[in-house]
């Protein structure tokens, strides 16, 4: 039987963009901007929601699983609240992030994570502006946070999805 794990969402250092969420929304964070996990590396845990994790420019090393894995954006990764995982730089370059932290697994069969997954998968350039168009809408969603925004956010994130699948296709 597996041992009960406290689940935690990791906030980046003072000066790097982010946003947590009261518990009643379905989109529990929000992350965005350049960061240096060389000088603050993001240490293994276990996030309370899946992670949808857009590598927009630079190289990092994921800590998955107890597997090392470099990932090169532009990138989407996807990881299920039950895997373990990390991130870390082998140099110090510039490295822009978007992330959100929902509730629940990706809603898309071609997304799907199993139990403890993660799912690792390349992006067209030419995606990053609608990724981040739709970042910058949920940002001010939260802004407005009146009676309608789990329905707002759900919304997002179903387009966020269908962006991010269409961006893994061919042209």
């Amino acid at each position: 039987m597996r041992k009960p794990v406290s689940k935690v969402t990791i906030h980046p250092p003072p000066g790097a963009p982010s946003w947590g969420g009261p518990e009643n929304l379905p989109l529990i964070y929000l992350g965005w901007g350049r960061r240096d996990f060389a000088k603050n590396p993001l240490p293994v845990h276990f996030d309370r929601g899946t992670n949808y994790f857009i590598l927009a420019r630079g190289e990092i090393i994921l800590s998955l699983d107890g597997k090392r894995i470099a990932a090169k954006g532009p990138a989407a990764l996807f990881v299920d609240s039950d895997c373990p995982f990390g991130i870390t730089q082998s140099q110090r370059e510039k490295v822009e992030i978007l992330v959100w932290v929902w509730k629940g697994r990706p809603g898309l069969p071609e997304l799907q994570l199993s139990e403890g997954g993660h799912l690792l998968l390349d992006l067209k350039a030419s995606a990053l502006d609608a990724l981040k168009e739709l970042h910058t809408r949920c940002r001010k969603e939260i802004a407005v946070s009146d009676s309608v925004l789990p329905s707002s956010l759900g919304a997002l994130r179903q387009l966020l999805e269908v962006e991010i699948l269409r961006a893994t296709r061919p042209s």
